[in-house]
C-alpha cells in the first residue's frame, strides 16, 4: 500500500538510535488503541498516525511495513548516518519480534501524548496540503522488554505525513 507518511532524514549513533527512531514513531501515535480493537483503515493523516499508533502497540510489524514509503527518511536531532525505511523495518523486525543480540525484543508498549500533537502549516514545495500534512508532538515511550528490562523515551518530534 502506498502510504502518505514519510519523513526527511538521517541515522543518531549507535546507542541513541533505537530510542531516538522510537520517540520519532511515538510522535505519529494519535489516538488509542485497545489490545482488542482493529486495525485502523489508513484512509487519511489522522487514520495513518492512529494506525502506526496501533502498530506499535500491538507489534504488528507487517501492517507497520506497509505504512512507509519508499522514500522514508528519519532525521534525529543529531543527524550523522542515514536512516531510510531498510533500516526501520529492520529495527521494528528485531523490536517487536524476539530483539538482536545486543537489545531484547519488546514484550508491551506504552505510547501517549503530552497534550494534543499540533498540526502544522508549512508545506515542502510538490507535497501541496490536504495530501500531505504536519505534526508537531510530545510523546511518551515505554517499552517493556523481554529481559524484564526498559526503556523510557520521551520529547516533542515533528511529522511529515
Amino acid at each position: 500500500m502506498s502510504s502518505p507518511l514519510t519523513s526527511r532524514t538521517g541515522r543518531a549513533a549507535q546507542p541513541l538510535r533505537l530510542l531516538g527512531v522510537l520517540v520519532m514513531v511515538l510522535a505519529l501515535c494519535v489516538g488509542t488503541a485497545s489490545a482488542d480493537t482493529a486495525p485502523p483503515a489508513p484512509d487519511g493523516p489522522g487514520s495513518v498516525v492512529a494506525l502506526l499508533k496501533w502498530c506499535w502497540t500491538h507489534r504488528d510489524a507487517q501492517r507497520y511495513r506497509d505504512l512507509f514509503t519508499a522514500d522514508y527518511q528519519f532525521v534525529p536531532g543529531a543527524p550523522d548516518l542515514p536512516w531510510n525505511r531498510d533500516d526501520e523495518l529492520a529495527m521494528v523486525s528485531s523490536l517487536f519480534g524476539s530483539g538482536t543480540a545486543t537489545q531484547p525484543g519488546a514484550v508491551s508498549v506504552s505510547l501517549d501524548f503530552i497534550g494534543d500533537p499540533q498540526p502544522g502549516t508549512a508545506s515542502l514545495p510538490g507535497e501541496p496540503y490536504p495530501a500531505y500534512q504536519q505534526f508537531l508532538a510530545s510523546v511518551v515511550l515505554v517499552i517493556g522488554r523481554r529481559d524484564n528490562s526498559s526503556l523510557t523515551g520521551s520529547g516533542a518530534t515533528f511529522l511529515h505525513l
